[in-house]
């Protein structure tokens, strides 16, 4: 039998030329059925046959989209004397409907917000003690009365070695009249797929009472917003309140000078205006205190 190609060893000769230059061609921008999910396509055996490069398309399953930022826990933490705060991030309380993955300790990769300020006698200082976190505001907010606070917020995405957070001991003048409180929450994307994204942040202060005026959020390009405040008083260990949180935690301290401090986070939806409010005890409107507030969004 003859073959097409002018006889048997010919045609095979010109065959094995052929398939030599298709196995050598570099074919781009081809469309290859493959199973259902990407990873079963057996590309070792497949090499020999066509090269892929990335402007290959694969059918199958599409990358998962960013997931949002949840709590994984919280906890709060207090000294006399303007001394330094410190919490323990691998026991914390665990939110209610906890999620599945929560067992109230930090991971890596997990945000920590730290929250930490004091009601103290004078204007005075307080920074953020561990190494690697991010300030919202590079100075401390003071709130200046008779009865006087200071306090920030801080950020950082955690390593496999944090355990803990501290703040500064409170600097300034008559610094062991002072009370010091901190706050922290933890967040974990709920998928692992994506970023912390920390934007917007505003604040206000006010003489004359504990709470000052919270300014609202009209159209939220974030996930969740985060506000905290600190409140100087004469008012013993007392908390603050709000319901306008998904979930808000407090801490007061007593000493010369009393202090509170607040933290909350409300999930946001795109176009949601959002007005929260905190409330502290009946004599917030007391003329010789002062308090600060703060609110951003991640």
């Amino acid at each position: 039998m003859r073959s097409r190609w002018g006889g048997f060893g010919n045609g095979r000769k010109i065959f094995r030329s052929f398939f030599k230059v298709f196995q050598n061609q570099e074919y781009k921008n081809i469309d290859i059925e493959v199973p259902k999910k990407p990873a079963d396509f057996n590309y070792t055996t497949s090499q020999g046959i066509w090269k892929l490069d990335a402007t290959t398309l694969f059918r199958g399953d599409l990358p998962s989209p960013p997931g949002l930022p949840l709590l994984v826990g919280y906890a709060t933490a207090s000294s006399a004397n303007g001394g330094a705060v410190t919490i323990n991030l691998n026991n914390m309380q665990i939110p209610n409907g906890s999620l599945s993955f929560s067992n109230g300790s930090v991971q890596e990769g997990d945000l920590i917000v730290f929250a930490y300020g004091a009601g103290t006698q004078y204007v005075s200082g307080m920074d953020v003690a561990t190494a690697g976190y991010t300030k919202v505001f590079s100075s401390a907010l003071t709130g200046n009365d008779s009865y006087d606070c200071v306090g920030n917020i801080a950020y950082k995405v955690a390593t496999a070695s944090d355990t803990s957070v501290s703040s500064t001991s409170v600097t300034g003048t008559n610094v062991f009249y002072a009370s010091s409180v901190g706050a922290v929450m933890v967040f974990r994307i709920s998928n692992g797929i994506g970023t912390f994204n920390i934007s917007n942040p505003m604040s206000s202060t006010r003489s004359n009472s504990a709470i000052p005026p919270v300014p609202s959020i009209s159209s939220p390009t974030g996930n969740i917003a985060i506000a905290f405040a600190v409140s100087g008083h004469v008012y013993g260990a007392i908390n603050m309140a709000s319901t306008s949180f998904d979930q808000f935690i407090s801490k007061g301290q007593n000493d010369t000078r009393d202090g509170t401090i607040g933290l909350g986070y409300k999930s946001l939806t795109s176009g949601q205006s959002f007005s929260p409010s905190i409330s502290i005890n009946s004599n917030t409107s007391n003329s010789s205190l002062a308090g600060i507030f703060e609110l951003t969004i991640i």
